[in-house]
């Protein structure tokens, strides 16, 4: 068996065509230093030398599909790490919005519970006009105060809808969106 057939051989019995560096590597290791063939009886030990050399270049082969997958996945997840962080950041800022919307209707919610009860207190005393007239008075400071506060409620649930759609952010909001 000699350098030319070994190609031919690694084709025919194994499917793969043979790297020369490979060539190189069986002939160095296994053909005798003063010819250029090897006896047929030492047919076995080509077999096993192109069986390895064909798993050394499909093993090349899978771990440069392997890495190529790990990169793409260090990708994926570095891009949904910031994604995550850009959510936390707005969502976060919603969420200090509407603290600060609520702190600020606190006064009027409590001018509109004071009314109600002076009201309230003052109603077997008074006339049934300016009683009406003080109930118009406190139904719409009343009104008001609740339509308000509706549209916080509702900006409420969609923040937490947003932070359930990320599941990296359910617990490391919780705190921020119980506070809401």
């Amino acid at each position: 068996l000699k350098r030319e057939e070994l190609t031919l051989c690694s084709k025919e019995h194994f499917g793969f065509e043979l790297p020369s560096s490979n060539i190189d590597r069986i002939c160095r290791q296994l053909f005798p230093k003063d010819c250029n063939g090897l006896e047929l009886s030492k047919w076995h030990l080509v077999r096993t030398a192109i069986g390895i050399a064909r798993d050394e270049v499909r093993g090349g082969t899978k771990r440069a599909e392997r890495l190529e997958r790990e990169r793409k996945e260090r990708e994926a997840a570095a891009t949904r790490q910031r994604f995550v962080q850009e959510k936390r950041v707005a969502l976060g800022r919603m969420g200090a919005e509407l603290l600060a919307e609520l702190h600020a209707l606190d006064p009027r919610v409590q001018t509109a519970a004071a009314e109600a009860e002076i009201l309230a207190n003052e109603a077997n005393h008074l006339k049934i006009e300016i009683v009406k007239e003080r109930a118009k008075t406190a139904e719409a400071s009343v009104g008001s105060v609740k339509t308000t506060l509706q549209g916080v409620q509702e900006r409420v649930v969609q923040l937490n809808r947003e932070v359930a759609e990320t599941p990296e952010l359910v617990e490391a909001m919780r705190q921020e969106v119980t506070g809401v």
